[in-house]
């Protein structure tokens, strides 16, 4: 069983618009830095879920977060289209 740790809720930030999301990680950025955690915007990631791709652009200060078509969380390939071919490919190998 997946046990969750207190650092599990930085992994994920779920919100329906990409204004919203901005809004979400600027404030976990000014929460962070008043104590006095840093985190690494090179490093993290964002995927748009939805039938069609569309860019997004989130920034958090100077640093664009990359958006990705896939990624995996809690073992499991999650798609930007929502299809599972992703997921039947790592089985499959």
């Amino acid at each position: 069983m997946y046990k969750i740790t207190q650092f599990d809720w930085l992994k994920v930030l779920i919100e329906e618009s990409v204004e919203g999301l901005q809004s979400n990680l600027q404030v976990l950025s000014d929460v962070l830095n008043r104590w006095e955690l840093k985190v690494n915007w090179r490093k993290t990631k964002m995927m748009r879920v939805a039938r069609k791709s569309k860019e997004c652009e989130v920034k958090i200060g100077e640093e664009t977060i990359e958006q990705v078509d896939a990624m995996k969380y809690l073992w499991v390939m999650i798609s930007s289209d929502g299809s599972m071919e992703k997921e039947v490919e790592v089985l499959q190998w």
